[in-house]
């Protein structure tokens, strides 16, 4: 935006300094007086008004845009603070949903060891996979008599489809 006001700062002080350079040399050519020389004043005035109006606008302008410019700033600022907030809100809420689906059933050890893992942030990209099949077997699991080799108990359905949903904004895989 500063670009855009030095940009018109300089076209306009540049059509000031064309009229003067012109009224200039015309009050120096052999046939005038003081008459015409007066008259260039006088036009040279009355045509760099308005750019001297304009200037005082621009300036005017920068001044209201400076602040502009600073409270976008902060604006910019505060929204990553809230990206960052928002982010730790929902990777915890991912790890309240992996302590829901962590059984002491034996077995549903294997899920348990990688939501271990997940949650400790040591989790490898095989096992990242591994996690993501468990998850999404859980989210798919219908009751009418499908046997998934672990018990499935109420709202593991919802805890998984939210820790794919946190993984997958995470960029840790993408969730199908």
């Amino acid at each position: 935006m500063s670009t855009v006001f030095a940009v018109l700062d300089a076209i306009a002080g540049l059509g000031g300094i064309v009229i003067a350079v012109i009224a200039f040399l015309y009050s120096k050519r052999k046939d005038s007086s003081e008459e015409s020389s007066e008259s260039m004043h006088r036009i040279v005035r009355e045509d760099t008004e308005p750019y001297r109006e304009s200037v005082r606008d621009i300036a005017a302008m920068k001044v209201s845009f400076g602040s502009l410019d600073t409270k976008i700033d902060t604006a910019i600022s505060r929204l990553g603070v809230l990206e960052t907030k928002i982010d730790v809100f929902w990777r915890n809420v991912a790890f309240d949903a992996a302590r829901i689906l962590h059984q002491p059933h034996a077995s549903r050890q294997e899920l348990d060891d990688l939501l271990d893992e997940f949650q400790a942030g040591t989790i490898t990209a095989d096992r990242t996979a591994a996690l993501k099949s468990m998850l999404e077997t859980i989210r798919d699991y219908k009751q009418e008599g499908e046997d998934l080799g672990f018990p499935v108990f109420p709202g593991d359905q919802i805890a998984a489809v939210i820790i794919l949903r946190v993984m997958e904004n995470q960029g840790v895989f993408h969730v199908r």
